[in-house]
């Protein structure tokens, strides 16, 4: 009987990214709906829906943005793109507030995780997914 390869892992951008993300979207075209209508055609209100548009494009981003991590790849959804990678393209992940989980290639090069999945228990994870994979039992035991 073939074995069964578990599920991968998907992790995602922070829910209170998410929040704020969708209420600058709800607020950016309300907000230059206002300007159009009060300042009648300004600069200003044309800026708020260039505004807006970004903002829209900034929350379909943070809902889409994932990262699913298998027993032996991970794939990054990220700005509107998807790369995947082997773990045995790497060498070792690192991580340092305020910057983004870097997983480094074993050529030399690095890839970064999106902004909103970072922190030591994510750099851990995938520590410990470089190591040995996850839901893999040690050797000698069953």
């Amino acid at each position: 009987m073939k074995k069964q390869l578990p599920a991968p892992r998907i992790y995602r951008t922070a829910t209170w990214i998410k929040i704020v993300v969708l209420g600058a979207a709800l607020l950016s075209p309300a907000a230059a709906l206002s300007l159009w209508f009060k300042d009648e055609h300004t600069l200003l209100s044309l800026g708020g829906f260039g505004l807006a548009l970004l903002a829209l494009l900034g929350a379909l981003d943070a809902f889409t943005t994932r990262v699913p991590l298998s027993e032996e790849s991970i794939e990054i959804v990220a700005n509107f793109r998807t790369r995947g990678f082997q773990r045995a393209a790497f060498s070792s992940v690192s991580w340092a507030k305020g910057c983004p989980i870097s997983l480094h290639l074993v050529d030399g090069g690095k890839v970064e995780l999106p902004g909103g999945l970072h922190g030591p228990e994510m750099q851990n994870t995938l520590r410990a997914w470089l190591a040995r994979g996850f839901n893999k039992v040690p050797e000698g035991k069953t």
